[in-house]
């Protein structure tokens, strides 16, 4: 068993636990309560606890808390308690009810989720042996800063450029540890389609830059072009994003205004490159100009945003969505030599030489 294989309950208002459970889930499987909702036998024991938006300034607060956790106290199962103004007096109080590590509910998404990852380490003699596990651990980490990025977004607060080159280096270095196709393999294996896309996407568009033989610096700006090239899905709610049934014309149009409302938002906070504007607004248009947001065509897209595209589509061909299958590499190269005058023809070549193996090498 790893970490991916163990189980979570999340315990919160569901405004909160919403959020939490997604970014969570990079971690493992999350199940969710509402605080205060009937006691009910989760999906299995848990292996650890989270609680959000507790509050334990009074008696009624301090009750609802006793009442969710009650059922595990006897089962040694470590907690979590995320307090959203955490006093003094209301750590004590978490503490007494059994929660092994107290932090405010505003704390960083990367800190949040490395003790959870803590709680959920299986003991040194029970961890299988291989690299595998710390693989995924790079993933994952690179997963919590674009989900902060994410939240962020969301929120109205800043999406800041130093957290986005933050995510490119740890990506970089999960690359020149693992491989492509390492980060590839495990990153297939996230479940919420958004963070799955944008972590396929920047892996693909870092490993082809890198082979194009880009500087380090032109590098680190594609990477983090990459990595916020879908930050306008932030804005869309997470009922249309998720959805499994084919999507109306007017919930269409609200997915493809993720291109230009992440970069109305990223233009409006300043201090982004304009290659990273770039590719956050153009990176579904094609050189036929039948794209969006702004129909270019030829000569009107960069090279940046050729770059940005090739690896986009190719990350949606490959990866399981709800309505389709994953393609092999190959197949997918072949449906994107018949979109023909959408993709830049070169840079193509140089993309299948990169990604897509030969017969003889499979």
């Amino acid at each position: 068993m790893q970490v991916a294989d163990r189980r979570l309950l999340l315990i919160g208002p569901d405004d909160q636990c919403r959020s939490l459970a997604r970014t969570l889930r990079l971690l493992c499987r999350v199940e969710t309560r509402a605080l205060g909702a009937p006691a009910a036998q989760p999906l299995g024991r848990p292996n650890a606890i989270v609680t959000s938006g507790v509050r334990l300034r009074d008696k009624t607060g301090i009750e609802a808390a006793q009442t969710a956790l009650r059922p595990f106290l006897s089962q040694s199962i470590p907690v979590l308690c995320l307090l959203d103004q955490p006093s003094a007096r209301e750590a004590v109080q978490a503490r007494m009810m059994g929660a092994s590590v107290v932090l405010s509910a505003g704390a960083p998404t990367v800190m949040i989720a490395a003790h959870v990852r803590e709680m959920l380490r299986l003991p040194a003699h029970q961890r299988r042996a291989g690299d595998q596990a710390e693989i995924r651990e790079r993933v994952q980490d690179v997963g919590f800063v674009l989900a902060d990025l994410m939240n962020a977004a969301s929120t109205g607060m800043r999406v800041d450029d130093g957290i986005a080159a933050g995510a490119a280096s740890l990506l970089t270095e999960a690359l020149r540890n693992d491989g492509i196709g390492s980060w590839l393999r495990t990153v297939a294996m996230i479940h919420d389609p958004t963070y799955r896309h944008c972590l396929l996407m920047a892996g693909i568009m870092s490993a082809f830059v890198l082979q194009l033989g880009f500087n380090a610096g032109d590098c680190d700006r594609m990477t983090r072009a990459a990595i916020l090239h879908d930050i306008g899905k932030a804005l869309v709610p997470l009922e249309i994003i998720n959805k499994t049934d084919r999507l109306s014309d007017e919930e269409m149009a609200v997915v493809r205004s993720h291109a230009t409302g992440g970069h109305e938002l990223l233009v409006a906070q300043g201090g982004h490159h304009p290659a990273i504007l770039d590719v956050v607004r153009h990176h579904h248009e094609y050189l036929d100009g039948s794209g969006y947001p702004d129909r270019l065509r030829g000569e009107q897209i960069t090279d940046a945003v050729r770059i940005a595209t090739i690896c986009d589509v190719f990350a949606a061909l490959i990866e399981k969505r709800s309505y389709k299958p994953s393609l092999p590499a190959r197949d997918a190269f072949v449906l994107m030599e018949q979109m023909g005058p959408k993709l830049d023809q070169d840079l193509l070549r140089a993309f299948k030489r990169a990604f897509v193996p030969t017969p003889a090498a499979v």
